[in-house]
């Protein structure tokens, strides 16, 4: 199988070690790029869990693959695609936003959330490109405030019955290579401080997670 070159390897790793990283399978840079040239790994057997929870990752960056980016809008039917790759066989319903309550532990039920509350927060996506160039802004950077603020408030919202957060940062990703911004990716050093802020912000206690992923989880698209 052929190794990947050096722009796919600087964003396909990180970005799929950041999806699987939302669910407690950590791979290394090795691991990964095995995967993604459809290499076997000689690691120990993941459990049917994981392996089913890998292969959507690889089966939704295959699809995301196939598009052209330059023409890819944010919305509520990627949003939804998206899902229903992402999340096959791990939800009751995929293909769908959710139509009933969830629970979260150490925060409780949530509820549904309206369709059109969803798509007003998608919708932020596609002022990315105006915000970053718009001259009221102080910082060049305020697209990954921007970025970070729809990846949180989706994830807090909770429209999919599973894979929320990996859904959102997907989108969000979309839309962040199509413009050749830094992209949002969680890596292993900084995911115990976005955890630790994550619950806060579901609470509705604080948005300081906002700023912490902003400060420091966004990297180059190239090295």
């Amino acid at each position: 199988m052929a190794n990947l070159n050096e722009f796919e390897r600087a964003i396909k790793i990180p970005l799929v070690q950041s999806l699987l990283r939302f669910e407690d399978v950590e791979l290394t840079d090795a691991e990964t790029e095995k995967l993604l040239t459809n290499e076997s790994l000689e690691i120990p057997e993941f459990s049917e869990e994981e392996s089913l929870i890998i292969n959507n990752v690889l089966n939704a960056l295959t699809y995301l693959q196939s598009l052209d980016i330059s023409k890819v809008k944010a919305d509520m039917d990627l949003f939804i695609k998206l899902n229903s790759l992402l999340a096959m066989d791990q939800a009751l319903f995929t293909g769908s936003l959710r139509n009933g309550f969830c629970s979260i532990p150490c925060i409780g039920q949530i509820p549904v959330p309206a369709e059109e509350t969803v798509k007003e927060e998608i919708a932020k996506l596609n002022s990315i490109s105006a915000a970053h160039s718009s001259p009221e802004n102080n910082s060049s950077d305020n697209y990954k405030l921007i970025a970070s603020e729809c990846f949180c408030n989706l994830a807090r919202l909770q429209p999919f019955w599973d894979g929320n957060k990996r859904t959102a940062l997907c989108l969000c990703n979309m839309e962040l290579l199509k413009h050749d911004f830094d992209l949002l990716i969680i890596p292993k050093d900084k995911y115990a401080g976005f955890e630790e802020r994550l619950t806060p912000f579901y609470k509705k206690e604080n948005d300081d997670v906002i700023g912490y992923l902003a400060r420091n989880c966004f990297m180059k698209q190239r090295c």
